[in-house]
C-alpha cells in the first residue's frame, strides 16, 4: 500500500508539473488582444499625396482610412451607408476603400451624421468626415451676351447649396431660383456689368466657373457684332431697337418679311439673308491645327414672330458645299410655333456642318468648311423649304411673318471657350 501511495503521489506531482508547463506555454503563445480601433486621419492613396489629409470628399472618391487596430474589419459606413471593401486592402493601420457613389450627402438628408464608421470584430471607431455634393456643371447659358437687368437661364447639373453667383467684374448676386431637379438656374444679370469673364457659381463646398465667357462682345473669335467688329456686306436690315427687341446690344441684323409661301427659295429677296463681308478671318492660321471637334459657331437670336416652317441655311464659303440647316421649330420631329422670350445663344458645333446641301456627311476639319488659311464667307439665309424631306411634319407651309434678330456672330473653342 505504501508503494502504491508513493507512486500515486509522484504521478500527481508529474501531472501538476505538466499542467503548469502547459499553461505557461499556452499563455506565452496566446495572441495579445488588440486595443479598440481608432481612426486618425483620411488621405488619398496616391503616394505623392500621402501626407495630404482632408476631412471632406465627394462620393465616389477612393480614400485611405488610417489609424490603429483597424484589423478584423466587418463593416464600413459613410453617413450610415454601408460600403463594400476588399479585405486584401485592409491592415491594422490602413483601409483602402471607395466612398460609395450612393452615399447620402446633406443635399439628400440634411441630418446626415457627417462621419465614417468602421466596425471591427473587437470594436468600432468613428471619424468626422463630410461627404460633399458633386460640384455643379455648367452646360449652357441662355444668353451669353445679356445686359444688366436681363433674366437668363443657366443649364447644367447639381445646382445644390448655392450661396451666390458671381458675374464678371465681381458682381455678386444671391437673388436666383433653382428648379427642382437642380439642373436650371434663373438669375437676373446684376447692374453695372461691363467686364468680360466667366460666371462663377459658389456653393457651400465648391466654386465652378462657366466654360464659356460672358459678355464677350469684342473678344477673340467674334466675326461680326454689327457695331465695330468687321463689316456687314448685304442682304437684310441692320437696326438698333432695344424696345421691340429688348436686351439688344447696339446694332443687329434683322431678317424680316411677310407672306413667305411654301417652297419659296428666293432667300436673296425681301431682307431674308445676312451675308457678311467676303473672306473674313474665321480661324487664325495658327489655330488651324486645333481639334476641329472643339469649335462651334455661336450667335444670339431673337425670334419675334411665330416661326414654324422653313429654315435658315448657314454657309461658310461661297460655293455652299457645306451647310447647317437651322430649323429650331422642328422639335423631336414635330412642328411647333417657335418664338423666343428675348435673346438666346445658339451653339452649332462645326462638326454639324454637312455636305450634300446640309444633309450629307459631316465636316471633319477646318479645311472642309474654310479656306486653307482659315478665312471664310459666312451667310445666314432664310428659305421656306422643307428641312427634312422624310418627315411630313417638316413640310413647308405659308409663313405669315418673318421677324428674326441675329447678333454677335462668332466661332469659338467650346472646350475652353
Amino acid at each position: 500500500m505504501q508503494v502504491i501511495n508513493v507512486f500515486s503521489n509522484k504521478l500527481i506531482i508529474k501531472i501538476l508539473i505538466l499542467f503548469v508547463i502547459g499553461n505557461i506555454i499556452f499563455i506565452s503563445c496566446k495572441k495579445e488582444e488588440p486595443g479598440p480601433p481608432v481612426i486618425t486621419q483620411i488621405r488619398l492613396p496616391d503616394p505623392d499625396k500621402a501626407d495630404s489629409t482632408f476631412t471632406q470628399a465627394d462620393p465616389g472618391t477612393l480614400i485611405v482610412i488610417q489609424g490603429e487596430n483597424l484589423g478584423g474589419v466587418l463593416h464600413v459606413y459613410f453617413n450610415d451607408y454601408e460600403a463594400s471593401f476588399n479585405s486584401v486592402f485592409t491592415t491594422d493601420n490602413n483601409i483602402i476603400i471607395w466612398i460609395p457613389g450612393e452615399a447620402p450627402t446633406e443635399v439628400i438628408d440634411p441630418d446626415v451624421p457627417h462621419e465614417i464608421r468602421v466596425v471591427t470584430d473587437h470594436g468600432e471607431a468613428t471619424y468626422t468626415f463630410v461627404l460633399t455634393p458633386p460640384p455643379p456643371g455648367i452646360f449652357y447659358i441662355s444668353n451669353e451676351n445679356a445686359p444688366s437687368g436681363e433674366d437668363i437661364f443657366i443649364l447644367g447639373s447639381d445646382f445644390y447649396l448655392i450661396e451666390k453667383i458671381v458675374f464678371p467684374g465681381d458682381l455678386e448676386t444671391s437673388d436666383f431660383t433653382v428648379n427642382k431637379s437642380a439642373s436650371m438656374i434663373e438669375v437676373t444679370v446684376p447692374e453695372g456689368l461691363s467686364d468680360t469673364g466667366r460666371i462663377a457659381i459658389v456653393t457651400s463646398y465648391h466654386t465652378v466657373e462657366s466654360p464659356m465667357p460672358f459678355n464677350n462682345l469684342s473678344q477673340e473669335g467674334t466675326i461680326c457684332n454689327f457695331d465695330n467688329i468687321n463689316t456687314y456686306i448685304w442682304g437684310c436690315q441692320i437696326i438698333s431697337d432695344n424696345t421691340t427687341f429688348y436686351g439688344a446690344r447696339g446694332n443687329f441684323a434683322h431678317l424680316v418679311s411677310s407672306d413667305v409661301g411654301a417652297g419659296n427659295y428666293t432667300w436673296w429677296e425681301d431682307n431674308r439673308v445676312c451675308y457678311l463681308a467676303e473672306m473674313q478671318q474665321i480661324i487664325s492660321p495658327e489655330n488651324m491645327g486645333d481639334l476641329f471637334t472643339e469649335y462651334a459657331l455661336k450667335f444670339e437670336i431673337y425670334v419675334k414672330e411665330i416661326w414654324n416652317t422653313g429654315q435658315i441655311t448657314i454657309v461658310t464659303e461661297d460655293d455652299w458645299n457645306w451647310r447647317y440647316i437651322y430649323s429650331p421649330w422642328l422639335i423631336n420631329g414635330v412642328r411647333t410655333d417657335f418664338v423666343t422670350d428675348g435673346w438666346i445663344t445658339v451653339v452649332i458645333p462645326l462638326t454639324e456642318f454637312r455636305d450634300g446641301e446640309g444633309t450629307g456627311d459631316p465636316a471633319t476639319s477646318f479645311s472642309d468648311i474654310l479656306a486653307s488659311d482659315g478665312t471664310g464667307h459666312i451667310g445666314l439665309a432664310f428659305m421656306n423649304t422643307t428641312p427634312d424631306p422624310d418627315n411630313v411634319e417638316a413640310d413647308a407651309i405659308l409663313l405669315e411673318n418673318l421677324s428674326i434678330g441675329i447678333d454677335n456672330i462668332r466661332v469659338v473653342n467650346i472646350a475652353g471657350d
